[in-house]
């Protein structure tokens, strides 16, 4: 079983390649089988039993993520009741359960590949889907592995894609021609980034989580990375040794190893035993394990088998004591074996992940316009990410421009000083268009105003909708003319092309010898641009973006300091609490059939994403004032998933709304403070800022220093009013980064 990491989008070119090279009869993708989930189940009996989708799609919900059918009998109140007083739906669970785990669907393996020595009839019967175009093995991954079958996974990984990319732009850009294997592992910017937590965008390195372990560890070389990718996981974060980790590497606490012979092993990771390989090298000196039996026991571990792990215990304390050392010494190292077989991780993995986060790193980095635009057309597809991807770029003084109609191009390109955005993403326009627009500059030259667009492009039959496309996402803009001349001029425009158009083939002379005569001239309304706040709406409308700004940016001051969830990052696997903010749209009031009263629907979206909003009968009374289109609000609720037309989707259950700007009186959020080494010097003044600004909002300090960190919560006589003018007055003073109100 071998696997490979290939760029996304040429691993077709290397499944055609592998056929062509040992015969298309010797190699096969693999089947898998899809099989049905306790909700799946409920919900296609529900449907084939005709159940109102209400009723089954309730049922379906009490089932909790990854529950069988009788686990939730036996632990969810509400669906065992169900299943006792209803009998529709004791059916349908009853019938439920005999389809649960089986089989519903084949499809094919996201990345397996069969290859045979002899034609693979000979050892596998195969499958073809109905077109006959896929021709695969019946048999899933395990059975293949049993028959001793060579099975390869080509993996696709976008970030590969986004590293080729990258190279492309910079060689287009700037003639540098990039060769990964050239790339210093000790560039001083990577660092610098990395120890900051600036790794939006950076391969394995941009959840929350890992930024803030990066803050704590501090890498400074890439022994540090490749330990930072081995100790983000669920077991070493559960077991403390993070800590231990973070206090010796930064000095705090003394390293200490279990035996003297052990520190040129344990010295990278400062006295943590992290990775299998290091474990193996134990075994070796301390046990004289040969190669083959240390990796019987690195198997031991990552399997996690009890019997052969005391086998092995028993063999390395015995061999141990034989080498000289203390039986005690040997039975406390194979302990710390024994509990690390718990969070294992294999270095070289881990090394190979790490090099492609310092590729990514170093290119955002040292060629940041290139590497974003790389980063953005891998992800064109996704409005969520390509926002935050935005967002960052910006941060770092990128100028993000719109599409430009005489620079055509499908992907995100760099531009001088700025990224462009791609023109796929624009709703209205396929791909076939915007080739032809590319061919038409190819051959005729750029467009020289709006009248010679329409007219060049009626030929390759640009239509209507298309044109406004391009005119209200802002990619007509580098025309004379504004975007609302350009609009109101359509049909006019096109009238006028068409006749152009009829007319050209005769226009020069007529049979006689005497020209024809001329067409009248076309001209733009002399107009005022359309308000801020409709330029916004259409730019969302076109390209799924608030490209010239964005309604939430005049709260950006508060927004800075208010820790508030970010719609994007909302999870939903279990309902809870949610503090967040954006701007209303699709407002739809529905009367409920059963008491007739008032509720409320909208879509709530800030900078980054969007999310369903329910606003129940209780609610909506009290809180209908607030909702209307385009109103920026902060809003409380309960996250939670909600099934329709057989998709899971997140929405907000609404508890309480109120204005974006009235989110100061709110006196549950509290006001933090942090002071540093480099603040503490501030601290006579902070104390007078604060008493000059009495309210009733408790203030809590959170200090820093060497010894650690603490929070001390302020007296009663030290709470504030919290305003733009404290605020901006406390960033003046310590820093926008050292205030948070949550």
């Amino acid at each position: 079983d071998i696997d490979i990491d290939i760029c996304q989008e040429r691993r077709h070119e290397i499944i055609e390649y592998v056929g062509k090279k040992y015969g298309r009869n010797k190699v096969a993708q693999i089947i898998t089988f899809g099989t049905m989930k306790a909700r799946a189940a409920i919900r296609d009996v529900g449907r084939v039993l005709n159940i109102p989708l209400f009723k089954v799609d309730k049922l379906a919900k009490l089932v909790p993520q990854s529950y069988s059918i009788d686990r939730t009998l036996k632990e969810v109140n509400e669906f065992k009741i169900a299943y006792e007083t209803d009998t529709e739906s004791k059916k349908v669970i009853d019938i439920s359960k005999g389809l649960e785990n089986k089989v519903r669907h084949s499809s094919i393996h996201a990345a397996g590949v069969v290859i045979t020595k002899n034609p693979l009839t000979n050892n596998v019967p195969l499958y073809s889907d109905s077109k006959g175009e896929q021709i695969c093995t019946q048999y899933q991954m395990k059975e293949l592995e049993e028959l001793g079958l060579l099975k390869m996974d080509f993996l696709g990984l976008k970030t590969l894609t986004v590293i080729q990319r990258t190279i492309d732009y910079i060689k287009e850009n700037s003639g540098v021609d990039i060769k990964l294997s050239d790339i210093p592992l000790d560039a001083p910017l990577v660092y610098d980034a990395l120890q900051r937590g600036d790794t939006i965008g950076v391969f394995q390195l941009e959840s929350q989580g890992i930024r803030k372990l990066l803050k704590k560890i501090h890498p400074n070389n890439f022994e540090d990375l490749i330990a930072v990718l081995a100790l983000y996981r669920p077991g070493p974060l559960g077991s403390g040794m993070v800590d231990d980790y973070i206090q010796v590497k930064n000095g705090r606490k003394e390293v200490k190893y279990p035996h003297k012979n052990l520190e040129d092993i344990l010295k990278e990771t400062y006295g943590v035993i992290l990775y299998q390989e290091q474990v193996m090298k134990i075994a070796a000196i301390m046990a004289n394990y040969s190669l083959g039996e240390a990796d019987l026991l690195r198997r031991a571990m990552g399997k996690k088998i009890a019997e052969l792990m005391e086998e092995n215990r028993l063999t390395f304390v015995e061999r141990s004591i034989k080498n000289g050392y203390p039986k005690k010494v040997a039975e406390d190292v194979f302990f710390l074996i024994d509990k690390f077989a718990g969070y294992g991780f294999n270095k070289s993995h881990s090394a190979a992940y790490g090099l492609i986060a310092y590729w990514t790193s170093y290119f955002k980095e040292y060629y940041p316009k290139c590497y974003y635009a790389a980063l953005m057309t891998s992800e064109r597809g996704n409005n969520d990410k390509l926002a935050i991807y935005i967002d960052d770029a910006k941060k770092h003084n990128i100028n993000i421009g719109l599409p430009d109609i005489n620079k055509v191009s499908s992907k995100f390109i760099v531009d001088g000083n700025k990224i462009r955005f791609g023109m796929s993403a624009i709703k209205n326009l396929g791909e076939g268009i915007i080739e032809k627009l590319k061919k038409d500059i190819e051959t005729f030259g750029e467009y020289k105003d709006f009248k010679d667009f329409v007219i060049r492009t009626r030929k390759i039959n640009l239509n209507k909708k298309a044109l406004e496309a391009l005119i209200l996402s802002g990619t007509l803009d580098p025309l004379p003319g504004n975007r609302r001349e350009k609009y109101s001029s359509i049909d006019k425009a096109i009238a006028y092309a068409n006749m152009v158009s009829k007319n050209d083939p005769i226009q020069q002379m007529n049979l006689f010898g005497q020209a024809n005569a001329t067409i009248g001239n076309f001209s733009m309304p002399s107009l005022e641009e359309y308000k801020i706040e409709d330029l916004l709406k259409k730019e969302k409308e076109y390209i799924g973006f608030y490209f010239t700004g964005h309604p939430l940016d005049k709260y950006k001051d508060l927004l800075n300091v208010y820790e508030l969830d970010k719609i994007v990052e909302l999870k939903a696997e279990t309902p809870h609490h949610t503090k967040t903010c954006g701007i209303i749209s699709n407002i739809k009031k529905i009367i409920t059939k059963k008491n007739k009263q008032m509720m409320g629907t909208f879509i709530l979206e800030d900078h980054f994403s969007s999310i369903d909003c329910t606003v129940f009968p209780k609610e909506f009374e009290r809180l209908s004032n607030y909702l209307i289109d385009g109103n920026a609000v902060y809003l409380e609720g309960v996250v939670q998933l909600n099934f329709f037309n057989g998709n899971e989707e997140k929405k907000i259950i609404v508890r309480d709304i109120k204005y974006l700007e009235d989110i100061v009186e709110i006196s549950s959020f509290k006001v933090y403070i942090l002071i540093d080494e480099e603040t503490k010097v501030h601290s006579p003044k902070l104390k007078q800022l604060i008493l000059k600004n009495p309210g009733k909002h408790k203030v809590y300090i959170a200090l820093k220093d060497k010894t650690g960190n603490k929070v001390i919560q302020l007296g009663d006589k030290y709470r504030v009013d919290i305003n733009l003018n404290f605020i901006r007055s406390l960033e003046e003073l310590l820093g926008a980064d050292k205030i948070k109100i949550k």
